[in-house]
């Protein structure tokens, strides 16, 4: 497909292997990634990665590549304000990632697949609770 040989050529797929790691990585973090519509498709908008102990490591408003058309606002909570002041691109907030994420830290999150694809990152050690707990229909109560 030539659009994905496209967006590869812009920002590539990397794996964790390659981030440039720090000695503070942790064993095990909770990540979310929130997406915009742009006009190169659904795009990064912000991360956030929280801790083994249940703090903020991690919260970045990101510069996506394309213009913004939609910010999502009703799944996201990203404004336009936020994303004119974020400092970040992918590539520098997969950089701060890498001060919290090695090769050996298990992800934790709910439909990993969309954030590491944002990310344009490849990760081996990956607790996703879409797969883990599936949707259960609501119960009806009397």
């Amino acid at each position: 497909d030539s659009s994905t040989e496209a967006l590869h050529s812009r920002i590539a797929f990397l794996p964790t292997t390659s981030l440039r790691t720090s000695s503070t990585t942790l064993d095990i973090v909770a990540l979310d990634c929130e997406l915009v519509y742009t006009t190169s498709g659904m795009a990064l908008a912000r991360l956030t990665v929280i801790g083994e102990d249940g703090n903020v490591v991690l919260d970045e408003h990101v510069r996506p590549a394309g213009s913004v058309l939609d910010t999502n606002l009703r799944f996201s909570g990203v404004r336009e304000e936020d994303i004119a002041k974020a400092v970040l691109d992918v590539a520098g907030v997969r950089e701060a990632l890498g001060t919290f994420v090695g090769p050996e830290t298990v992800i934790v999150g709910h439909g990993l697949e969309n954030d590491l694809k944002a990310l344009r990152l490849v990760h081996l050690s990956v607790i996703d609770t879409a797969i883990v707990s599936p949707l259960v229909p609501f119960a009806k109560t009397s």
